[in-house]
């Protein structure tokens, strides 16, 4: 019986080998990976020396196996010619070291690709519907991606964005606040950027800008609830896009503070928003867009309550008891890694203090309780009364709960 097991595992293992056909080209000039024969059955795909963008197009269109592609040692010709000859029938000219437009859309085959060293940028819609994408990693010399890039790369798990980079832009508007280069990206659950990268930064896989004013973007993919961090100051267009987040909590909003339209849109798991402010802040009528099975809206009061029943723009888009008291359960609005704010049964203890730091403390209803300059790194608070709190150190802002 083993025998017969072994028999067949190596005949199984022969039969998947046979199947992955490898091919390793060199390139002398540019646009000739086309006098290159039998490439039509080819699996595994490494390519150096020069090609541009008639070669990208015939290794999207006649190369139906393609799995495994090897760019890493190739660079990317500049290309003018007719429109017909590149993969974007609307392009006639391309540039050097960039992806060009549809590189690889819709190339479903393709499951790992490593870009060339030297690429600089990836042009919109390059890998528009790659759906069996699971590997892309992004090389260090890498500026710009373009709109829709990777959208609908339903396989991609996670994204780095090396050091370089300054632009993600969207293909509709060439405007980089709305960041669809990873729309309908469903199963992404990180967003990780280097620690150099003067223009981004992440938080728990979430991308922001790089001092976390700006909140860019949500893998669609992550799981769990969500704080919004007491420095962001604006959350981008389709930031939240059909994300699978439960329940998101707003910290007391800073007065300049800009939610815009579809930022939180067409998200199928969110039942709960959490408002710490008693004072709403400015949305349209498009901010929560068809958001249908959103049940609660929780403010911190029935003062609160009443003020954004007041509000025109929040009435019409959570009408009926949706707005309500509640004591939410978010935990502290923290991002700063030094900064660390937790209680005993009797008091709040806030380490990591810069010294004269200022530290405020206030009740739910925006009261302030105490205001207090830091002596050392450590300060405690001692509360008569069991409630919940905002402890603000800075700019920053904690909830606490005793």
């Amino acid at each position: 019986m083993k025998k017969r097991l072994s028999l067949f595992t190596l005949a199984l293992f022969s039969m998947v080998a046979a199947a992955q056909v490898s091919k390793t080209v060199n390139v002398t000039t540019a646009g000739n990976l086309y006098r290159e024969t039998s490439l039509n059955t080819v699996t595994n795909l490494t390519v150096t020396g020069s090609i541009n963008a008639v070669d990208v197009k015939y290794m999207r269109d006649n190369m139906p196996l393609l799995a495994v592609l090897d760019l890493s040692g190739a660079s990317i010709a500049a290309y003018s010619g007719s429109s017909t000859d590149g993969p974007d029938t609307n392009i006639s000219t391309y540039n050097a070291n960039y992806m060009p437009s549809k590189s690889f859309r819709n190339k479903s085959s393709l499951t790992t690709l490593n870009l060339p060293n030297n690429l600089t940028g990836i042009d919109q819609y390059a890998f528009y519907g790659c759906s069996g994408l699971t590997s892309i990693p992004l090389p260090a010399n890498l500026i710009s991606i373009g709109g829709e890039a990777f959208s609908g790369c339903t396989s991609l798990t996670s994204m780095t964005f090396p050091a370089k980079l300054r632009i993600i832009y969207d293909a509709e508007t060439a405007n980089p606040a709305t960041y669809k280069a990873f729309f309908n990206c469903t199963h992404i659950t990180d967003f990780n950027v280097e620690s150099t990268n003067a223009n981004f930064s992440s938080l728990n896989g979430v991308l922001f800008n790089k001092d976390f004013t700006k909140l860019l973007c949500y893998p669609m993919a992550k799981l769990g609830d969500f704080t919004i961090p007491s420095t962001v100051t604006n959350i981008n267009c389709w930031a939240f896009y059909k994300c699978m987040v439960p329940k998101i909590t707003f910290p007391v909003i800073p007065s300049a503070f800009t939610i815009n339209d579809y930022a939180i849109s067409n998200c199928s798991n969110l039942i709960a928003i959490n408002c710490l402010d008693v004072t709403p802040f400015t949305i349209t009528a498009l901010t929560f867009n068809n958001n249908s099975n959103i049940a609660n809206v929780f403010v911190p009061s029935a003062d609160a309550v009443t003020a954004y029943k007041a509000n025109t723009s929040w009435y019409s888009t959570f009408p009926g008891n949706i707005i309500k008291t509640g004591v939410t359960t978010a935990l502290a609005l923290q991002t700063s890694s030094k900064v660390k704010v937790f209680t005993t049964a009797s008091e709040i203890v806030i380490d990591g203090l810069s010294n004269g730091a200022t530290v405020e403390l206030y009740s739910l209803n925006g009261v302030r309780i105490q205001s207090r300059k830091a002596q050392g790194d450590r300060m405690t608070i001692n509360i008569l009364g069991h409630a919940v709190y905002l402890v603000k150190v800075g700019a920053k802002a904690f909830k606490v709960i005793l």
